[in-house]
């Protein structure tokens, strides 16, 4: 009977412990909610600067001519009696040299950031686990010596 009770024990531990963690409501949810939530955030924040710096934009473009002649040259527009004149880079023959080969972390390549999480809570499942089983058959030695 008192067998049966510490297998009752340790497989209701662990599914409560998984739930815990795993499910829908669990730590790791939570923890990708809140890395959502703070790549939202930064967005926002991008997204804000942008607002204000087209605003900036909107009203020099409304009041200032000189400003207005500037962004239409951009353009390619030109008074009259004005030449355009352009000027063409030829790309480069060699990909290392163009300065676009970018060197991602360590962390950046594993996406390590975002699995340690799993490796750590799974270890201490395991971990868990172990300790029950352990402290269950020195609970059943300790009975069968009384």
């Amino acid at each position: 009977m008192r067998k049966k009770n510490n297998f009752r024990f340790i497989f209701l531990s662990l599914i409560i412990i998984y739930l815990f963690i795993f499910s829908d409501i669990g730590i790791i949810a939570r923890i990708q909610l809140n890395q959502e939530m703070k790549r939202f955030e930064k967005k926002i924040a991008l997204l804000r600067k942008e607002n204000e710096k087209l605003k900036l934009t909107v009203e020099q473009l409304k009041s200032d001519r000189n400003y207005l002649a500037e962004m239409a040259r951009k353009l390619g527009y030109a008074r009259n009696g004005e030449k355009i004149y352009r000027f063409y880079e030829e790309p480069p023959t060699n990909s290392l040299s163009s300065g676009t080969n970018i060197k991602l972390s360590f962390r950046e390549k594993l996406k390590f950031n975002n699995y340690i999480i799993y490796w750590i809570l799974f270890l201490i499942v395991v971990i868990i686990y172990i300790l029950l089983l352990y402290f269950g058959r020195n609970n059943r030695n300790s009975t069968k010596d009384s």
